[in-house]
């Protein structure tokens, strides 16, 4: 089935210049419009841990004429120090060096988290000296503590993927860290989407191949598009009564057989892969965007297609095995046209998705473990 950047319309505000120039023009329609806003991006490059001195003055060349382009499109109110402060940088990183070393940022961010100790204002210092004296000792014992017992030092990580679905000795799509935010809801999964999700599934499993290859096999004389679509409508049926006619024995194979139980749980939210990834519905509303992903595939003549979409539900089916019930996590998404709805931006090196380009085969699930977030 179904790594890179979709380009959408909504943008997220910041605060530090440095890093990236505020872009506060949103829903853009107008190309030139566009273009000067992706050039903004170039200003980013002074913060990376190799500097190119070429670069760097051909910036500082243009950074005047960047400033005027954003002055054309923006509010005088959005011209503060902070924007102001960019035609500076260029001409600072060219003759002290790397930007990193002389951020300010973890000293600011130091002096917020000692004012936020301060509870009594008549004592200021003694109030932030008590309180950083708390956090040491705590932090130093916590060290004599036993491993299971969760401090602040132990805690994992917001977006961490570790949880206890883990199984030993089983093949990867059952074999995952992922774990779902929020509180998970059950589901009654029906009807087509189940047997288009239990089709993915078998897919994805190595043992299944010569099984998929036999069944092509049998409509050679057809057309690829054909046979694909014979494969999303016969071959789990078919699937299941080869391996009911030929006494297969294997209790993985005959519980992929099965298929997955029709109840399945659905979370708004999923962290796998070190990143959260939220559903269209879930993210309404709010600053960022987490729900654009892409996957990369393989064809028939081994060629590479890069598959961009957005999240739309996070599926949890249960296939029971053995007397052990494995569990297997899977995206549905909306799919944008490979073809027609992606193109490379060569000026700016992007890849723009046309998001009224949408892919029309049925294929709308991928493993989580799969899912890159763009």
């Amino acid at each position: 089935m179904k790594s890179a950047i979709i380009a959408t319309t909504q943008l997220v505000r910041c605060h530090h210049s440095p890093t990236k120039i505020c872009l506060e023009v949103m829903n853009m329609t107008n190309e030139e419009l566009r273009e000067r806003n992706l050039e903004n991006l170039e200003i980013k490059s002074i913060c990376s841990s190799v500097l190119d001195a070429a670069s760097l003055r051909r910036l500082e060349e243009s950074v005047p004429m960047l400033m005027c382009n954003l002055e054309k499109i923006t509010p005088p109110s959005f011209f503060d120090g902070m924007k102001h402060l960019v035609i500076h940088l260029l001409y600072e990183a060219l003759t002290a060096g790397l930007v990193f070393y002389r951020w300010m940022y973890r000293f600011e961010r130091f002096l917020v988290e000692l004012k936020k100790k301060v509870t009594n204002k008549a004592h200021v210092e003694a109030s932030i000296c008590q309180a950083y004296l708390q956090q040491e000792i705590s932090t130093f014992s916590s060290f004599y503590f036993e491993r299971e017992i969760i401090t602040r030092r132990k805690r994992p990580a917001r977006n961490d993927d570790i949880c206890e679905d883990l199984y030993e000795n089983v093949v990867f799509i059952f074999n995952y860290s992922g774990r779902g935010k929020g509180v998970a809801t059950n589901r009654y999964i029906v009807g087509g989407k189940l047997q288009i999700a239990h089709t993915y599934i078998l897919m994805n499993y190595p043992e299944i191949l010569p099984f998929y290859h036999e069944f092509r096999a049998e409509f050679s004389a057809l057309p690829d598009s054909e046979i694909d679509v014979m494969v999303d409508s016969n071959f789990v049926p078919w699937y299941k009564y080869q391996i009911n006619s030929r006494g297969i024995v294997d209790p993985l194979l005959v519980s992929l057989s099965w298929g997955p139980g029709a109840y399945a749980k659905v979370w708004r939210s999923y962290v796998i892969n070190g990143y959260t990834y939220n559903t269209v519905a879930y993210g309404q509303g709010q600053p960022t965007v987490n729900n654009g992903l892409c996957v990369t595939t393989i064809g028939y003549d081994n060629s590479e297609t890069n598959f961009f979409g957005v999240l739309h539900e996070i599926l949890k089916f249960e296939m029971p095995s053995g007397g052990k019930n494995l569990t297997c996590v899977l995206f549905r998404c909306k799919w944008f046209d490979p073809t027609r709805g992606v193109r490379k931006n060569s000026k700016y090196n992007m890849i723009d998705v046309n998001h009224s380009r949408v892919y029309r085969k049925n294929e709308p699930f991928i493993l989580v473990q799969q899912a890159a977030q763009v």
